[in-house]
């Protein structure tokens, strides 16, 4: 099962009631200030790989 709970005090308590109902389970938090910022980071990092400028190619 995957919760994709926020990192604030109300996120902290959901993710212990789940761990309290489901033990085996685990938290994953995202390395940026929530999921939705995660997610928004991760896109712009794609874009920037994939638009990078072209000057490194030679004829």
């Amino acid at each position: 099962m995957s919760a994709w709970l926020l990192t604030d005090n109300a996120g902290d308590a959901a993710a212990r009631a789940v761990l309290e109902l489901l033990p085996q389970s685990k938290r994953l938090k995202p390395k940026a200030k929530d999921w939705n910022q995660q997610l928004l980071d991760y896109q712009k990092q794609l874009f920037q790989q994939h638009h990078q400028p072209e000057d490194d190619l030679t004829l």
